[in-house]
């Protein structure tokens, strides 16, 4: 199977299983994925990335660095926890602020977190273009 079809089999079966009740998503897989465990494994790892990512975007990035925004002269360091991402590294710093490597705790994958300076996060206009 080409892999544009495999994910859009993924992609047709996570819906679909997203529709289900809790309760009966297990059988579902059974009849859906068949025993192509790979397939299944994809699929279950979408759903619980969707299940724990269900206010990923309910919540402004703003309001999350309301605290450290206060403090202009915040640094993270290595480490350091920062709403659900933990700092793993600078990768450097710009006009708008400072940019981190960092790892995502409700998904196991690694992300930019840039964070805004104090007079830019404070500028409406600013934050719009950003």
């Amino acid at each position: 199977m080409s892999t544009s079809k495999h994910w859009q089999q993924i992609k047709a079966i996570f819906y679909s299983a997203q529709e289900c009740a809790p309760a009966d998503r297990a059988s579902f897989l059974d009849r859906a994925c068949g025993d192509d465990d790979a397939m299944r494994q994809e699929v279950e790892s979408l759903l619980a990335a969707d299940e724990t990512n269900q206010d990923f975007l309910g919540t402004p990035a703003y309001e999350l660095m309301a605290g450290v925004l206060a403090d202009e002269k915040t640094k993270f360091v290595a480490g350091q926890e920062v709403g659900p991402y933990t700092i793993l590294s600078s990768l450097g710093t710009g006009g708008m602020g400072q940019v981190y490597l960092a790892q995502d705790s409700r998904l196991p994958r690694k992300v930019a977190l840039k964070v805004l300076s104090v007079d830019v996060a404070s500028d409406e206009r600013r934050v719009q273009l950003f």
